[in-house]
C-alpha cells in the first residue's frame, strides 16, 4: 500500500481489549500500517522498502500497540477503511510472548530499555494502573 510517498504493509488484527481510547471495541478488527513492503505496478515492475530497524508486524503473535489514525496528507484520497499508525514508529509496538515483552523500539529508547522482557502480566498491569491513575 501506498501512502502519500510512502510504502507501507497493512496487518489486520483482532482487538481483545482496549486500555484507552473509545474508537475500538474488542473483537473488531483493526488495520495497522507500518514502514516497508513491496508494491506491484501494473506494468509488471514493482518497488520495495526495507526497513531492518522496523519492528515487523507478525501473523500469530500477540501485540500491545499504541496507536494513531493515519491522517492522509492534503491532496491524497483517504483509504476506505481506517488505517492506524504504531505511535513514534517501533516504539509504539510491543509484543507479547510467554518469555516477556519485546519493544520495537530501539534500544536507545527508554521505553524500550524499561520494559523488555518485562513479564506480559507485569507490563499490562501497568498499562492499565497507568489509565485509572488517569496516565497517558
Amino acid at each position: 500500500m501506498i501512502y502519500g510517498m510512502y510504502i507501507k504493509t497493512e496487518s489486520s488484527f483482532q482487538v481483545v481489549e482496549v486500555i484507552k481510547g473509545s474508537s475500538l471495541v474488542p473483537g473488531s478488527i483493526l488495520k495497522v500500517a507500518t514502514p516497508g513492503g513491496t508494491i506491484a505496478f501494473p506494468d509488471g515492475t514493482s518497488a520495495e522498502t526495507t526497513t531492518p530497524e522496523a519492528k515487523r508486524l507478525e501473523v500469530g503473535r500477540s501485540y500491545a500497540l499504541f496507536l494513531a489514525q493515519n491522517r492522509q496528507p492534503p491532496g491524497v484520497a483517504p483509504p476506505t477503511e481506517r488505517v492506524y499508525l504504531p505511535l513514534l514508529a517501533g516504539q509504539g509496538i510491543f509484543e507479547l510472548r510467554k518469555g516477556g515483552v519485546i519493544s520495537g523500539g530501539r534500544d536507545i529508547d527508554l521505553v524500550k530499555q524499561e520494559n523488555d522482557n518485562t513479564s506480559v502480566e507485569a507490563f499490562l498491569a501497568k498499562l492499565r494502573k497507568l489509565k485509572l491513575a488517569g496516565g497517558r
